[in-house]
């Protein structure tokens, strides 16, 4: 699970927005986090609510929900919060705040050097703007940790995982492999069909394995285990350890 900087972990990121990235985190959370303790960092959270003098982060919270229960709940870490949920050059500009690119970077990498394994999961997808100079596919270059892209499997999701895989390709970044997660319920045959040539074509077309697939879960809780042990069972078969590709998959 180590990669070519040092830092073993994860880096996760999106074919597109509200593909269900930061409940594919919450279950190889889970998961490594049974192994020993780790952090999940989300560098930057919009969407935040003001409560007091703190922030509460939508995502870190989840993970929350979903780590209390292990005998090693890794650290949560979010070191920028903004409150408009926007991408987070808007948020940030909108907010009247600047985000240093530089900082953000070290601040994500201090974490990194101090635990035995860490999830780092960005906004959106690779190339979503963290400044109007600094993508996430930029930080995700900048930490050189392999990556998992997290495809919600529902029609469109060919070519927005092929964009991004090319993108992820063409920068160096070292691409493990697809979370396949379903965000909606298959209303039909149709529906059957596409999303079964999804998992076909994408991974014949981008050359690249499928390690979990998240089914979809009606009605989601958090404070339901049975839901999360419908995630867990996703998790089973992850393979450990990875090696990255170099910008292979």
């Amino acid at each position: 699970m180590s990669s070519r900087s040092g830092y073993p972990g994860f880096f996760i990121t999106g074919a597109g927005t509200d593909v269900g990235k930061t409940i594919v985190c919450a279950g190889l959370l889970r998961k490594l986090s049974r192994q020993g303790r780790g952090v999940a960092v989300k560098p930057v959270q919009t969407g935040c609510e003001r409560i007091g003098d703190k922030w509460r982060a939508p995502d870190l919270e989840l993970w929350r929900r979903a780590s209390f229960s292990l005998s090693a709940p890794p650290e949560l870490y979010c070191p920028v919060c903004l409150e408009l949920p926007a991408s987070p050059h808007l948020a940030a500009a909108l907010a009247g705040f600047t985000i240093d690119a530089e900082d953000l970077s070290a601040a994500v990498e201090a974490k990194l050097r101090v635990h035995p394994w860490a999830i780092v999961e960005g906004a959106g997808g690779p190339l979503t703007p963290i400044t109007h100079a600094f993508t996430i596919l930029d930080l995700i270059l900048r930490l050189n940790l392999p990556v998992l892209l997290v495809v919600d499997n529902r029609l469109g999701a060919i070519n927005s995982s092929l964009l991004s895989l090319q993108a992820l390709r063409q920068a160096g970044a070292s691409v493990l492999g697809m979370v396949f997660n379903e965000t909606s319920p298959r209303r039909d045959e149709l529906e059957e069909h596409i999303r079964r040539d999804n998992r076909r074509t994408i991974t014949k077309l981008g050359n690249i394995p499928i390690l979990a697939e998240i089914p979809h879960i009606f009605d989601f809780s958090a404070d339901n285990p049975a839901h999360w042990e419908q995630i867990d069972r996703a998790w089973e078969n992850f393979p450990r350890p990875l090696q990255p590709s170099g910008g292979t998959a």
